[in-house]
């Protein structure tokens, strides 16, 4: 751990770039405590001269050069092949000084170039590595020796809640790892506010939901680190030197094609003239030999961003090392290196299309009866400081499989005491179910539970991962299989959700995007009493092949856990056949609506192609241009949110 210095400096007014949180985000900020005028105005009290960047705009990717510091409010993200440049751009801007501040949770920008690059001195490093995990539940806040140095006398909040004094929001801790400084952690001895050092540069987090209570706290905590970090490098960004060049940016999510390697650059014009480059030359290289192609930018305008796309003819599952210059005066290069391990025979692109083991309904039917024959014996306390005052929020935790306590949240309107539609809300792969969520649903009349699932951090659920996550858990046996059980925990919040007496029983939707919209599609397909299906981007559709056609988690966990066991290839793919969504929804009858995009590279459409081909229920089909992440947008969720309304209102309910 490094000694903290005297950071009594004058900031010199510098730029602090503030990403507007107009843009997507992961709902883990609340914006009626944190609006974007408070932050401007913490920025201008701090003596810097406040700047709103509008990403991944061009023109805002060039003027990070102009910014010493940004802070990213609310982990936004953005669609994924756009948004693997971004991360490429930002990367590279913190290797040459820049700090990154990112408010509130995982930095999901970075979450397309997860495991891409291979962190090296010349290498814009995987920024995911420094998240160690995540977690929830209540947490006691400390301040460490250095964060009492540098925070003085800023009064922290004792304790985080899931839910805390008016703000819908979970804690959805993830706490970083081998930080250069923690500054703030938990009684758990979790990071939460740490630096972490990038090349020249720095990347400033608080891990946590940005709750009301922080609203005086955080502003201040994050711009005295910030401050302390501010880079003292003859020409970092932020200063007038810095913005002279053109940067050449390499796309670090490398797409796999039949013919060949598809390899994205960026050229970043930070200069204050038009800059005239005649050619990029990127180069690939793996074990055999180096191919070269050239782009032709021409003139790309002041504080502007040129973006293209080359086709390199080289083997796609090869590890590569590519590397893109420029030919032009005052340009940096940019070297990335991707690791594609070479699949077994057995897991190869042709793979063919799932079908339904012979004992399927039979084992999902045993599955079942097991949830169902379990003993109520689910625990129901208030949430402590509440949600919104026109909604009654409670903790929930029920037994489910495997004996183990799963976690879930419950919410219905405070001004109804009839029986109402119930919703499940199905959470991610890697999240806990959120309160926002089902916040949302009661404020439109409904009654909704948010539950965990086992391996997601889940709230009370003592489950052990073997490998990676659900995904490669237990695939020596559909018995054992992490999603056996996941499913089973769907099924048995189903139970949990019918028997409250504030809910009708015969009008109950499930509804999830991801790994929750796959998990909506399962569940909605083994209980008839699901009335009504929302499945956004769904993940788990035709899994094995859907995992030849991308190189992003957490599809690639399979990938890499074929790799290393070639010889339980065949035995594996039995097992997944058993939690293939798309030998599920044969069985699905009610209405659903089912969105995807083309542009998506966590679920590909091919796989979900498969799921759709055998689905004979009502079906509403949306195409999303903006990737997998489209559905935290928050005009998608409310259009969504009106249809399960007016589906779920339009069924005829319970006599009275």
């Amino acid at each position: 751990m490094k000694r903290l210095t005297d950071t009594s400096s004058s900031p010199a007014r510098l730029s602090v770039g503030l990403v507007d949180p107009a843009v997507p985000g992961f709902g883990l900020v609340d914006r009626r405590a944190f609006p974007l005028v408070r932050w401007m105005g913490a920025v201008a009290g701090a003596g810097y001269r406040p700047r709103v960047l509008a990403l991944p705009d061009s023109t805002a990717l060039a003027s990070l050069w102009e910014c010493a510091a940004v802070v990213n409010i609310g982990g936004s993200v953005y669609p994924e092949r756009r948004g693997a440049l971004v991360a490429a751009v930002i990367a590279q801007w913190m290797q040459a000084g820049g700090i990154w501040v990112e408010v509130a949770g995982a930095p999901f920008a970075f979450a397309a170039i997860k495991g891409r690059c291979e962190p090296r001195e010349d290498v814009a490093p995987d920024l995911l590595d420094v998240v160690a995990g995540m977690g929830d539940g209540e947490r006691l806040l400390r301040v460490t020796p250095l964060g009492r140095a540098l925070l003085g006398t800023l009064a922290v909040p004792s304790t985080l809640l899931e839910a805390n004094a008016g703000s819908p929001l979970p804690l959805a801790l993830f706490p970083a790892a081998n930080p250069l400084f923690s500054l703030v952690e938990t009684d758990r001895g979790e990071s939460v506010l740490s630096i972490h050092r990038v090349g020249a540069g720095y990347f400033v987090r608080w891990a946590a939901a940005a709750q009301r209570p922080l609203r005086r706290f955080l502003p201040a905590a994050l711009l005295r680190a910030m401050a302390h970090v501010l880079p003292s490098a003859p020409n970092p960004p932020g200063t007038k030197a810095a913005y002279k060049a053109a940067y050449v940016v390499l796309d670090p999510l490398l797409v796999a094609r039949r013919g060949g390697v598809a390899a994205g650059v960026a050229i970043i014009n930070a200069s204050r003239v038009p800059c005239a480059l005649p050619a990029v030359v990127i180069e690939v290289r793996d074990d055999e030999k180096t191919v070269s192609t050239t782009v032709v930018p021409g003139t790309i305008a002041a504080a502007d961003t040129w973006v293209g796309e080359a086709i390199i003819p080289l083997r796609p599952h090869d590890p590569v090392d590519i590397v893109a210059h420029a030919r032009g005066a005052g340009t940096t290069p940019a070297r990335a290196v991707a690791e594609w391990p070479r699949p077994p025979g057995h897991f190869a692109r042709d793979q063919p299309i799932p079908q339904r083991p012979s004992d399927f309904v039979e084992f999902w039917e045993r599955g079942r009866a097991e949830v169902h024959a379990l003993a109520d014996e689910s625990e129901w306390e208030p949430l402590r400081d509440g949600t919104p005052s026109d909604v009654v929020s409670t903790r929930v935790r029920f037994r489910s499989g495997d004996g183990l306590r799963i976690g879930a949240v419950f919410c219905r309107p405070a001004h109804s005491d009839a029986q109402l539609p119930g919703v499940l809300v199905l959470p991610g792969y890697g999240c806990s179910g959120m309160v926002e969520f089902p916040v949302r649903l009661a404020r439109l009349g409904l009654c909704a539970l948010s539950i965990d699932v086992r391996g997601m951090g889940a709230r009370g659920s003592a489950f052990a991962l073997e490998g990676e996550g659900l995904l490669t858990h237990g695939l020596g046996s559909p018995d054992r299989h992490g999603y056996r059980g996941g499913i089973l925990d769907c099924l048995r919040g189903l139970d949990v959700l019918a028997a409250h007496p504030h809910v009708d029983h015969t009008r109950l939707a499930v509804t999830g995007a991801s790994q929750g919209g796959g998990l909506a599609l399962a569940t909605g397909s083994l209980d008839a009493r699901v009335r009504v299906a929302v499945a956004q981007v769904p993940f788990l559709c035709d899994i094995v092949r859907s995992a030849t056609l991308v190189q992003t988690d957490p599809l690639a966990e399979l990938t890499r856990w074929f790799t290393a066991h070639p010889h339980l290839v065949a035995e594996a793919t039995a097992t997944l056949a058993y939690m293939d969504v798309a030998n599920f929804v044969a069985d699905l009858r009610c209405p659903t609506l089912l969105t995807y995009s083309r542009n998506d590279y966590i679920a590909p459409v091919a796989g979900l192609r498969t799921a759709i081909s055998r689905l004979r229920c009502p079906l509403t089909l949306i195409h999303y241009r903006e990737g997998h992440m489209a559905p935290t947008l928050l005009r998608h969720q409310r259009w969504a949110e009106r249809w399960l309304v007016s589906m779920l209102t339009a069924l005829p309910g319970l006599r009275r």
